[in-house]
Protein backbone atom coordinates (compact mmCIF):
# COMPACT_ATOMS: atom_id res chain seq x y z
CA UNK A 1 0.00 0.00 0.00
CA UNK A 2 1.55 3.35 -0.98
CA UNK A 3 1.63 6.45 1.18
CA UNK A 4 -0.80 8.24 -1.13
CA UNK A 5 -3.34 5.45 -0.71
CA UNK A 6 -2.83 5.49 3.06
CA UNK A 7 -3.46 9.23 3.09
CA UNK A 8 -6.64 8.73 1.07
CA UNK A 9 -7.93 6.24 3.65
CA UNK A 10 -7.08 8.66 6.48
CA UNK A 11 -8.72 11.50 4.56
CA UNK A 12 -12.01 9.57 4.16
CA UNK A 13 -11.97 8.47 7.80
CA UNK A 14 -11.42 12.01 9.10
CA UNK A 15 -13.97 13.47 6.69
CA UNK A 16 -16.71 11.17 7.99
CA UNK A 17 -15.55 11.75 11.56
CA UNK A 18 -15.84 15.55 11.34
CA UNK A 19 -19.20 15.28 9.57
CA UNK A 20 -20.57 13.40 12.59
CA UNK A 21 -19.06 15.95 14.98
CA UNK A 22 -20.23 19.04 13.09
CA UNK A 23 -23.82 17.98 12.36
CA UNK A 24 -25.07 19.12 15.76
CA UNK A 25 -23.32 22.52 15.71
CA UNK A 26 -25.97 24.60 13.85
CA UNK A 27 -28.62 23.31 16.23
CA UNK A 28 -27.01 24.06 19.59
CA UNK A 29 -28.60 27.52 20.12
CA UNK A 30 -32.01 26.29 18.90
CA UNK A 31 -31.68 23.08 20.90
CA UNK A 32 -31.10 24.96 24.15
CA UNK A 33 -34.05 27.24 23.35
CA UNK A 34 -36.25 24.17 22.78
CA UNK A 35 -35.18 22.59 26.07
CA UNK A 36 -36.24 25.83 27.72
CA UNK A 37 -39.61 26.01 25.94
CA UNK A 38 -40.31 22.34 26.75
CA UNK A 39 -39.51 23.02 30.42
CA UNK A 40 -37.03 20.14 30.42
CA UNK A 41 -36.28 19.57 34.11
CA UNK A 42 -32.48 19.31 34.00
CA UNK A 43 -32.11 22.31 31.71
CA UNK A 44 -34.43 24.40 33.90
CA UNK A 45 -32.42 23.34 36.96
CA UNK A 46 -29.18 24.32 35.20
CA UNK A 47 -30.60 27.68 34.13
CA UNK A 48 -31.78 28.45 37.66
CA UNK A 49 -28.26 27.77 38.92
CA UNK A 50 -26.83 30.10 36.26
CA UNK A 51 -29.38 32.78 37.15
CA UNK A 52 -28.44 32.52 40.83
CA UNK A 53 -24.87 33.20 39.77
CA UNK A 54 -26.18 36.12 37.73
CA UNK A 55 -28.05 37.55 40.71
CA UNK A 56 -24.82 37.42 42.72
CA UNK A 57 -23.18 39.47 39.96
CA UNK A 58 -26.07 41.94 39.82
CA UNK A 59 -27.82 40.69 36.67
CA UNK A 60 -31.54 40.89 36.16
CA UNK A 61 -33.55 37.70 35.67
CA UNK A 62 -33.77 36.30 32.16
CA UNK A 63 -30.48 37.51 30.69
CA UNK A 64 -30.36 37.05 26.92
CA UNK A 65 -26.93 35.48 27.28
CA UNK A 66 -27.77 32.74 29.83
CA UNK A 67 -27.80 30.12 27.07
CA UNK A 68 -24.33 31.19 25.93
CA UNK A 69 -22.94 30.47 29.38
CA UNK A 70 -24.75 27.11 29.70
CA UNK A 71 -23.53 26.06 26.27
CA UNK A 72 -20.00 27.12 27.19
CA UNK A 73 -20.07 24.88 30.26
CA UNK A 74 -21.38 22.02 28.12
CA UNK A 75 -18.53 22.47 25.65
CA UNK A 76 -15.98 22.65 28.47
CA UNK A 77 -17.09 19.32 29.94
CA UNK A 78 -16.60 17.68 26.55
CA UNK A 79 -13.13 19.19 26.27
CA UNK A 80 -12.25 18.10 29.81
CA UNK A 81 -12.80 14.47 28.83
CA UNK A 82 -10.68 14.93 25.70
CA UNK A 83 -7.96 16.49 27.85
CA UNK A 84 -7.87 13.39 30.05
CA UNK A 85 -8.14 10.79 27.28
CA UNK A 86 -5.76 12.19 24.62
CA UNK A 87 -2.36 11.50 26.28
CA UNK A 88 -3.52 8.08 27.47
CA UNK A 89 -4.71 7.10 23.98
CA UNK A 90 -1.49 8.47 22.47
CA UNK A 91 0.69 6.45 24.86
CA UNK A 92 -1.37 3.29 24.31
CA UNK A 93 -1.04 3.75 20.53
CA UNK A 94 2.75 3.98 20.93
CA UNK A 95 2.65 0.55 22.62
CA UNK A 96 -0.13 -1.37 20.87
CA UNK A 97 -0.03 0.44 17.52
CA UNK A 98 -2.36 3.11 16.14
CA UNK A 99 -4.97 0.84 14.56
CA UNK A 100 -6.15 -1.14 17.63
CA UNK A 101 -6.61 2.01 19.71
CA UNK A 102 -8.53 3.73 16.91
CA UNK A 103 -10.85 0.72 16.65
CA UNK A 104 -11.57 0.80 20.41
CA UNK A 105 -12.33 4.54 20.28
CA UNK A 106 -14.56 4.06 17.23
CA UNK A 107 -16.57 1.30 18.94
CA UNK A 108 -17.09 3.62 21.91
CA UNK A 109 -18.45 6.30 19.56
CA UNK A 110 -20.91 3.80 18.10
CA UNK A 111 -22.17 2.86 21.58
CA UNK A 112 -22.53 6.53 22.56
CA UNK A 113 -24.58 7.30 19.43
CA UNK A 114 -26.89 4.36 20.12
CA UNK A 115 -27.77 5.87 23.50
CA UNK A 116 -27.97 9.41 22.08
CA UNK A 117 -30.45 8.42 19.37
CA UNK A 118 -32.62 6.59 21.92
CA UNK A 119 -32.45 8.90 24.94
CA UNK A 120 -31.28 12.30 23.64
CA UNK A 121 -34.55 14.11 24.35
CA UNK A 122 -33.21 14.85 27.84
CA UNK A 123 -30.72 17.68 28.40
CA UNK A 124 -28.97 15.39 30.89
CA UNK A 125 -28.40 12.84 28.10
CA UNK A 126 -27.13 15.60 25.81
CA UNK A 127 -24.59 16.43 28.50
CA UNK A 128 -23.60 12.75 28.87
CA UNK A 129 -23.39 12.40 25.08
CA UNK A 130 -21.08 15.40 24.74
CA UNK A 131 -18.87 14.20 27.61
CA UNK A 132 -18.45 10.67 26.21
CA UNK A 133 -17.86 11.99 22.68
CA UNK A 134 -15.19 14.25 24.14
CA UNK A 135 -13.38 11.22 25.56
CA UNK A 136 -13.56 9.44 22.19
CA UNK A 137 -12.13 12.52 20.42
CA UNK A 138 -8.71 11.26 21.49
CA UNK A 139 -8.81 9.54 18.09
CA UNK A 140 -7.63 12.74 16.41
CA UNK A 141 -4.26 12.72 18.19
CA UNK A 142 -3.76 9.06 17.28
CA UNK A 143 -4.58 9.77 13.61
CA UNK A 144 -2.10 12.67 13.57
CA UNK A 145 0.55 10.31 14.92
CA UNK A 146 -0.37 7.84 12.17
CA UNK A 147 0.15 10.56 9.56
CA UNK A 148 3.57 11.20 11.06
CA UNK A 149 4.37 7.47 10.89
CA UNK A 150 3.67 7.13 7.17
CA UNK A 151 5.13 10.48 6.01
CA UNK A 152 8.71 11.54 5.43
CA UNK A 153 10.01 14.75 7.02
CA UNK A 154 9.61 16.68 3.76
CA UNK A 155 5.99 15.54 3.30
CA UNK A 156 4.86 15.60 6.93
CA UNK A 157 3.40 19.11 7.01
CA UNK A 158 1.60 18.44 3.73
CA UNK A 159 0.22 15.30 5.36
CA UNK A 160 -1.06 17.41 8.24
CA UNK A 161 -2.61 19.75 5.66
CA UNK A 162 -4.48 16.78 4.17
CA UNK A 163 -5.93 16.27 7.65
CA UNK A 164 -6.96 19.92 7.66
CA UNK A 165 -8.51 19.57 4.20
CA UNK A 166 -10.60 16.64 5.45
CA UNK A 167 -11.81 18.84 8.28
CA UNK A 168 -12.59 21.70 5.93
CA UNK A 169 -14.69 19.52 3.64
CA UNK A 170 -16.31 17.87 6.65
CA UNK A 171 -17.36 21.24 8.01
CA UNK A 172 -18.66 22.16 4.57
CA UNK A 173 -20.82 19.04 4.33
CA UNK A 174 -21.82 18.28 7.94
CA UNK A 175 -23.86 21.30 9.07
CA UNK A 176 -25.81 21.76 5.79
CA UNK A 177 -26.57 18.01 5.75
CA UNK A 178 -28.00 18.24 9.25
CA UNK A 179 -30.17 21.17 8.15
CA UNK A 180 -31.51 19.09 5.24
CA UNK A 181 -32.08 16.06 7.47
CA UNK A 182 -33.93 18.16 10.01
CA UNK A 183 -35.88 20.32 7.56
CA UNK A 184 -39.06 18.86 9.08
CA UNK A 185 -38.02 19.96 12.59
CA UNK A 186 -40.26 23.00 12.19
CA UNK A 187 -43.14 20.51 12.07
CA UNK A 188 -41.78 18.06 14.66
CA UNK A 189 -40.48 20.72 17.05
CA UNK A 190 -39.10 18.37 19.70
CA UNK A 191 -35.68 17.45 20.97
CA UNK A 192 -36.63 13.76 20.66
CA UNK A 193 -37.02 14.06 16.86
CA UNK A 194 -33.72 15.93 16.57
CA UNK A 195 -31.71 13.52 18.72
CA UNK A 196 -33.17 10.43 17.02
CA UNK A 197 -32.45 11.76 13.51
CA UNK A 198 -28.94 13.07 14.22
CA UNK A 199 -28.02 10.13 16.45
CA UNK A 200 -29.08 7.55 13.85
CA UNK A 201 -27.20 9.34 11.07
CA UNK A 202 -24.03 9.64 13.15
CA UNK A 203 -24.39 5.98 14.13
CA UNK A 204 -24.43 4.94 10.46
CA UNK A 205 -21.38 7.06 9.60
CA UNK A 206 -19.47 5.78 12.62
CA UNK A 207 -20.19 2.18 11.57
CA UNK A 208 -18.78 2.96 8.10
CA UNK A 209 -15.68 4.42 9.75
CA UNK A 210 -15.26 1.28 11.84
CA UNK A 211 -15.22 -0.81 8.66
CA UNK A 212 -12.62 1.56 7.17
CA UNK A 213 -10.44 1.15 10.26
CA UNK A 214 -10.68 -2.64 10.23
CA UNK A 215 -10.23 -3.33 6.52
CA UNK A 216 -8.42 -0.34 4.98
CA UNK A 217 -6.31 1.49 7.57
CA UNK A 218 -2.63 0.47 7.68
CA UNK A 219 -0.96 -0.84 10.83
CA UNK A 220 2.10 1.23 11.75
CA UNK A 221 4.33 1.78 14.76
CA UNK A 222 4.14 -0.74 17.59
CA UNK A 223 6.93 0.14 19.99
CA UNK A 224 6.31 -2.34 22.81
CA UNK A 225 8.18 -1.78 26.07
CA UNK A 226 6.78 -1.28 29.55
CA UNK A 227 3.05 -0.57 29.20
CA UNK A 228 2.79 0.39 32.87
CA UNK A 229 5.50 3.02 32.47
CA UNK A 230 3.84 4.41 29.34
CA UNK A 231 0.48 4.74 31.12
CA UNK A 232 2.10 6.39 34.16
CA UNK A 233 3.85 8.86 31.87
CA UNK A 234 0.55 9.58 30.13
CA UNK A 235 -1.32 10.07 33.42
CA UNK A 236 1.36 12.51 34.57
CA UNK A 237 0.46 14.62 31.55
CA UNK A 238 -2.99 15.29 33.00
CA UNK A 239 -1.10 17.59 35.37
CA UNK A 240 -0.85 20.85 33.35
CA UNK A 241 2.57 21.67 34.83
CA UNK A 242 4.02 18.37 33.60
CA UNK A 243 2.04 18.64 30.40
CA UNK A 244 4.02 21.73 29.43
CA UNK A 245 7.41 20.22 30.31
CA UNK A 246 7.60 18.04 27.14
CA UNK A 247 10.72 16.44 28.57
CA UNK A 248 12.25 13.71 26.42
CA UNK A 249 9.92 14.13 23.47
CA UNK A 250 12.10 16.20 21.14
CA UNK A 251 14.59 14.82 18.62
CA UNK A 252 17.38 16.50 20.59
CA UNK A 253 17.56 18.67 23.75
CA UNK A 254 17.92 21.93 21.82
CA UNK A 255 14.42 21.44 20.37
CA UNK A 256 12.75 20.98 23.78
CA UNK A 257 12.74 24.71 24.51
CA UNK A 258 11.20 25.41 21.10
CA UNK A 259 8.50 22.81 21.74
CA UNK A 260 7.80 24.30 25.16
CA UNK A 261 7.39 27.85 23.83
CA UNK A 262 5.24 26.51 21.01
CA UNK A 263 3.09 24.69 23.59
CA UNK A 264 2.54 27.92 25.57
CA UNK A 265 1.60 29.80 22.42
CA UNK A 266 -0.61 26.93 21.17
CA UNK A 267 -2.55 26.76 24.43
CA UNK A 268 -3.08 30.52 24.70
CA UNK A 269 -4.02 30.89 21.04
CA UNK A 270 -6.47 27.99 21.16
CA UNK A 271 -8.04 29.25 24.36
CA UNK A 272 -9.08 32.42 22.54
CA UNK A 273 -9.74 30.68 19.21
CA UNK A 274 -12.09 28.14 20.78
CA UNK A 275 -13.90 30.83 22.74
CA UNK A 276 -14.49 32.74 19.51
CA UNK A 277 -15.46 29.53 17.70
CA UNK A 278 -18.13 28.71 20.25
CA UNK A 279 -19.60 32.16 20.94
CA UNK A 280 -19.83 33.21 17.27
CA UNK A 281 -22.80 30.83 16.94
CA UNK A 282 -24.68 32.76 19.58
CA UNK A 283 -23.45 36.09 18.22
CA UNK A 284 -25.05 35.26 14.86
CA UNK A 285 -28.24 34.19 16.65
CA UNK A 286 -28.47 37.28 18.86
CA UNK A 287 -27.18 40.03 16.55
CA UNK A 288 -28.46 38.79 13.17
CA UNK A 289 -31.30 36.48 14.27
CA UNK A 290 -29.79 33.51 12.39
CA UNK A 291 -32.00 30.42 12.22
CA UNK A 292 -30.53 26.89 12.35
CA UNK A 293 -30.68 26.88 8.54
CA UNK A 294 -28.67 30.13 8.47
CA UNK A 295 -26.18 28.59 10.90
CA UNK A 296 -25.80 25.63 8.53
CA UNK A 297 -25.10 27.97 5.62
CA UNK A 298 -22.59 29.83 7.78
CA UNK A 299 -20.69 26.62 8.53
CA UNK A 300 -20.88 25.68 4.86
CA UNK A 301 -19.27 29.01 3.93
CA UNK A 302 -16.51 28.49 6.50
CA UNK A 303 -15.92 24.97 5.23
CA UNK A 304 -15.67 26.05 1.58
CA UNK A 305 -13.06 28.69 2.46
CA UNK A 306 -11.11 26.15 4.51
CA UNK A 307 -11.29 23.61 1.69
CA UNK A 308 -10.02 26.08 -0.93
CA UNK A 309 -7.21 27.37 1.28
CA UNK A 310 -6.15 23.87 2.31
CA UNK A 311 -6.07 22.76 -1.33
CA UNK A 312 -3.74 25.63 -2.24
CA UNK A 313 -1.70 25.03 0.93
CA UNK A 314 -1.10 21.36 0.12
CA UNK A 315 -0.09 22.19 -3.46
CA UNK A 316 2.29 25.08 -2.75
CA UNK A 317 3.65 24.51 0.76
CA UNK A 318 7.39 24.01 1.16
CA UNK A 319 9.22 22.61 4.19
CA UNK A 320 10.50 25.30 6.58
CA UNK A 321 7.62 27.77 6.14
CA UNK A 322 5.58 26.53 9.10
CA UNK A 323 6.53 29.49 11.31
CA UNK A 324 5.50 32.09 8.71
CA UNK A 325 2.23 30.25 8.09
CA UNK A 326 1.47 30.34 11.83
CA UNK A 327 2.14 34.10 11.89
CA UNK A 328 -0.16 34.81 8.93
CA UNK A 329 -2.96 32.70 10.35
CA UNK A 330 -2.65 34.49 13.70
CA UNK A 331 -2.95 37.88 11.98
CA UNK A 332 -6.11 36.71 10.20
CA UNK A 333 -7.72 35.60 13.47
CA UNK A 334 -6.86 38.95 15.06
CA UNK A 335 -8.64 40.78 12.23
CA UNK A 336 -11.60 38.38 12.39
CA UNK A 337 -12.04 38.95 16.12
CA UNK A 338 -11.96 42.73 15.65
CA UNK A 339 -14.63 42.48 12.94
CA UNK A 340 -16.87 40.27 15.12
CA UNK A 341 -16.71 42.91 17.81
CA UNK A 342 -18.40 45.66 15.79
CA UNK A 343 -19.99 44.02 12.73
CA UNK A 344 -23.65 44.98 12.42
CA UNK A 345 -23.86 44.21 8.70
CA UNK A 346 -24.07 40.59 7.53
CA UNK A 347 -21.62 41.22 4.65
CA UNK A 348 -19.00 42.55 7.07
CA UNK A 349 -19.73 39.64 9.42
CA UNK A 350 -19.03 37.20 6.58
CA UNK A 351 -15.70 38.93 5.88
CA UNK A 352 -14.82 38.14 9.49
CA UNK A 353 -15.92 34.54 8.96
CA UNK A 354 -13.71 34.27 5.86
CA UNK A 355 -10.67 35.48 7.82
CA UNK A 356 -11.55 33.10 10.63
CA UNK A 357 -11.76 30.20 8.14
CA UNK A 358 -8.40 31.14 6.61
CA UNK A 359 -6.79 31.16 10.06
CA UNK A 360 -8.35 27.80 10.91
CA UNK A 361 -7.20 26.13 7.71
CA UNK A 362 -3.54 27.18 7.99
CA UNK A 363 -2.79 27.27 11.72
CA UNK A 364 -3.47 23.68 12.72
CA UNK A 365 -1.54 21.80 10.01
CA UNK A 366 1.38 24.22 10.38
CA UNK A 367 1.67 23.68 14.14
CA UNK A 368 1.14 19.93 13.88
CA UNK A 369 3.76 19.72 11.14
CA UNK A 370 6.25 21.73 13.20
CA UNK A 371 5.63 19.54 16.26
CA UNK A 372 6.05 16.37 14.22
CA UNK A 373 9.32 17.61 12.73
CA UNK A 374 10.70 18.39 16.21
CA UNK A 375 9.72 14.97 17.62
CA UNK A 376 11.24 11.48 17.52
CA UNK A 377 9.25 8.80 15.68
CA UNK A 378 8.93 6.71 18.85
CA UNK A 379 7.45 9.64 20.81
CA UNK A 380 5.16 11.05 18.11
CA UNK A 381 1.99 9.43 19.45
CA UNK A 382 2.57 10.76 22.95
CA UNK A 383 3.79 14.21 21.84
CA UNK A 384 0.89 14.81 19.47
CA UNK A 385 -1.35 13.42 22.21
CA UNK A 386 0.12 16.08 24.50
CA UNK A 387 -0.72 18.81 22.00
CA UNK A 388 -4.22 17.37 21.61
CA UNK A 389 -4.51 17.51 25.41
CA UNK A 390 -3.35 21.12 25.33
CA UNK A 391 -6.01 21.68 22.68
CA UNK A 392 -8.60 20.21 25.04
CA UNK A 393 -7.24 22.20 28.00
CA UNK A 394 -7.51 25.37 25.92
CA UNK A 395 -11.06 24.47 24.95
CA UNK A 396 -11.96 23.93 28.60
CA UNK A 397 -10.63 27.36 29.54
CA UNK A 398 -11.64 29.13 26.35
CA UNK A 399 -15.28 28.03 26.29
CA UNK A 400 -15.77 28.95 29.95
CA UNK A 401 -13.77 32.19 30.02
CA UNK A 402 -14.94 33.69 26.73
CA UNK A 403 -18.58 32.67 27.24
CA UNK A 404 -18.43 34.11 30.78
CA UNK A 405 -17.11 37.44 29.49
CA UNK A 406 -19.80 37.33 26.77
CA UNK A 407 -22.42 36.58 29.44
CA UNK A 408 -21.31 39.47 31.67
CA UNK A 409 -20.18 42.19 29.24
CA UNK A 410 -21.61 41.27 25.84
CA UNK A 411 -19.97 40.71 22.44
CA UNK A 412 -18.13 44.01 21.88
CA UNK A 413 -15.90 43.83 24.96
CA UNK A 414 -15.51 40.06 24.51
CA UNK A 415 -14.12 40.16 20.98
CA UNK A 416 -12.02 43.29 21.50
CA UNK A 417 -10.40 41.60 24.50
CA UNK A 418 -9.69 38.55 22.33
CA UNK A 419 -8.18 40.80 19.66
CA UNK A 420 -5.77 42.43 22.11
CA UNK A 421 -4.76 39.15 23.76
CA UNK A 422 -4.18 37.46 20.39
CA UNK A 423 -1.90 40.33 19.40
CA UNK A 424 0.13 39.93 22.60
CA UNK A 425 0.40 36.19 22.02
CA UNK A 426 1.68 36.75 18.49
CA UNK A 427 4.37 39.10 19.83
CA UNK A 428 5.33 36.44 22.40
CA UNK A 429 5.60 33.81 19.68
CA UNK A 430 7.73 36.00 17.41
CA UNK A 431 10.14 36.87 20.23
CA UNK A 432 10.51 33.50 21.96
CA UNK A 433 10.67 31.22 18.93
CA UNK A 434 13.14 33.52 17.15
CA UNK A 435 15.41 33.65 20.23
CA UNK A 436 15.16 29.86 20.64
CA UNK A 437 15.93 29.35 16.95
CA UNK A 438 19.07 31.50 17.22
CA UNK A 439 20.17 29.64 20.37
CA UNK A 440 19.61 26.28 18.65
CA UNK A 441 21.65 27.34 15.61
CA UNK A 442 24.48 28.54 17.89
CA UNK A 443 24.41 25.26 19.83
CA UNK A 444 24.58 23.34 16.55
CA UNK A 445 27.64 25.37 15.44
CA UNK A 446 29.36 24.81 18.80
CA UNK A 447 28.77 21.07 18.49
Amino acid sequence: MTISRNMLVIFVFLFLDIVTVSMILPWMPSLLETYESEKEWFYILSKKYVQHMGFALGFQEGSTWDRVFIGGLLSSLSSLMQFVSSPVAGALSDYFGRKPILIVLQVSLIIVNVFWSALGKSFLWLLIYRVLCGAARANVGVVLALVGDISSDTLRTKGMAVVGLAYGIGFTVGPPCSVILLSRWKVHTSTEYLSCTLGSTCLLLNCINLLILIFALPSTLQKGGDIGLLINQALCLINPAKLFSLSGTAKCPKYEKSLRHLAYFWCGYLCLYCGIEYTVLFLARIRFNFSSSDQGKMFGFIGIIMMLVQGCFIHSFKLGREDKAITWSSCCLILASAIFSFATNIFVFYIGLALYAFASSIFFPSVNGLVSLYTTAEQQGQTLGIFRSLNALARIMGAVLVSTVFWIYGPIITYMSCTILLGLLLIYKEITLEVTKCQSEQTYKDE
